[in-house]
C-alpha cells in the first residue's frame, strides 16, 4: 500500500500544484490508515475469523484490506474539509506573473478603456512576437527597454490573458463595430503566436539545413533566411514608425507577394537540387516541410500586421 503511494508522491513532485496535492493527501492517507490497520491487526482478524468464520485465507485477506479502508473512510470524513485546507496550506497556489502590459490594468466593461488597452496590447504582442521570429532566425537583437523580451511561453501566458480580456469584453454590450473590434484584436492575437510557433516547431530543421553537407542546398535556404529576416526588419519598421493605414497595407500586401514569389522560386530551386542528385529524397521533404513553416510563419506576421491596420493608425506607443 505504501509502495504504491511512494510512486505517486515521485510522480507528483514537478507536477502541477493539483496533481501534487492529490499525491500529498494520497500519501497522508495511506499512511494513517496503514498505522491504524497495524494497531487494529489482531482485533480484525478476531473479527474475520471468530465473527465471520472465514476460513479461506485468500477471502481472509481481502475483507481484512476492505475493513481497514472502511476504517480509512470512517477516521477521515468527518475532518475531510480541514484536511483539504490544510493540503492547500502546505502545497499553496504559485504567484501568478502577469504577462501583459495595459490589459490588467483597465476593466473590460468600461469598453472605451478596455479597447484602447487591447489595441495597445496587441502593438505589444505584435512587436514581441515579431522580435522572436527574428532570434529564431539567428539575429541578435538588442533588449528592449522595460524588459518587454518575452520567451515562448510567457508570449502563451499574454496571449490567454488577451483571449480571456476579450472574453469579458463580449459578454458587455458591444455596438457593431466594438464587436468587430474585439474579434479583430484575437485575430492578431492568434496569428502572432501562430507565427512563433511555426518558427519553433522547426527550429531543429533549421539548424540542420544551416550547416547541411550539400552547399547548394544550404545556399537555398539561406537565401529564404535573409528574406524573411529582411522582412521582419521592415515590419518592426512598421509597427515602430507613424505610418498611415493605406501605407502600411500596400507595404504589407507588397511584403506578401515577394514572399510569395520566393518560397515558389525556392520550392523550384529544391527540386532541381534533388533532380541533380547527391541529396536524399528524406532531406528533400525535411526541407520543403521546414521552408514551408518558415513562409506559413512570415505570413502570419504579415497577415497580423494588416489586420492590426484595419481601423488602427500603426505607430510606437
Amino acid at each position: 500500500d505504501l509502495g504504491t503511494t511512494s510512486t505517486v508522491i515521485i510522480g507528483g513532485l514537478q507536477g502541477a500544484i493539483a496533481k501534487r496535492r492529490v499525491a500529498m493527501a494520497h500519501f497522508i492517507y495511506n499512511l494513517v490508515v496503514d498505522l491504524a490497520a497495524c494497531l487494529a491487526l489482531v482485533p480484525l482478524l478476531y473479527v474475520i475469523s471468530a465473527w465471520l468464520q472465514f476460513t479461506d485465507p485468500l477471502f481472509s485477506l481481502v475483507l481484512f484490506h476492505s475493513l481497514f479502508n472502511l476504517l480509512g473512510i470512517i477516521l477521515f470524513l468527518p475532518i475531510l474539509p480541514g484536511f483539504a485546507g490544510r493540503i492547500e496550506r502546505w502545497i499553496p497556489e504559485r504567484p501568478y506573473a502577469v504577462a501583459s502590459s495595459y490589459i490588467h490594468n483597465v476593466p473590460a466593461k468600461v469598453t472605451d478603456a478596455a479597447l484602447e488597452a487591447l489595441r495597445k496590447e496587441c502593438h505589444q504582442l505584435l512587436l514581441v512576437a515579431e522580435r522572436m521570429n527574428k532570434t529564431a532566425l539567428g539575429v541578435k537583437e538588442k533588449a528592449l527597454p522595460g524588459g518587454t523580451d518575452f520567451s515562448y511561453e510567457q508570449l502563451k501566458t499574454l496571449e490567454g490573458e488577451i483571449v480571456s480580456f476579450a472574453i469579458h469584453m463580449q459578454q458587455e454590450r458591444l455596438d457593431e463595430n466594438e464587436a468587430s473590434d474585439v474579434e479583430r484584436y484575437l485575430d492578431i492575437t492568434r496569428l502572432a503566436v501562430f507565427s512563433c510557433k511555426s518558427l519553433r516547431d522547426v527550429a531543429t530543421d533549421m539548424e540542420y539545413f544551416n550547416e547541411h553537407p550539400v552547399a547548394s542546398l544550404t545556399g537555398e535556404y539561406n537565401k529564404l533566411r535573409r528574406f524573411v529576416i529582411d522582412t521582419y526588419r521592415q515590419l518592426l519598421e512598421l509597427l515602430g514608425a507613424e505610418r498611415e493605414d493605406e501605407y502600411v497595407r500596400e507595404s504589407v500586401h507588397g511584403l506578401s507577394k515577394k514572399l510569395k514569389q520566393t518560397h515558389h522560386i525556392l520550392n523550384d530551386n529544391i527540386y532541381d537540387i534533388h533532380i541533380g542528385g547527391g541529396v536524399t529524397g528524406h532531406d528533400i521533404s525535411t526541407m520543403l516541410n521546414t521552408t514551408r513553416e518558415i513562409y506559413n510563419s512570415t505570413l502570419a506576421g504579415l497577415e497580423a500586421l494588416d489586420r492590426y491596420t484595419q481601423g488602427t493608425k500603426t505607430g510606437g506607443e
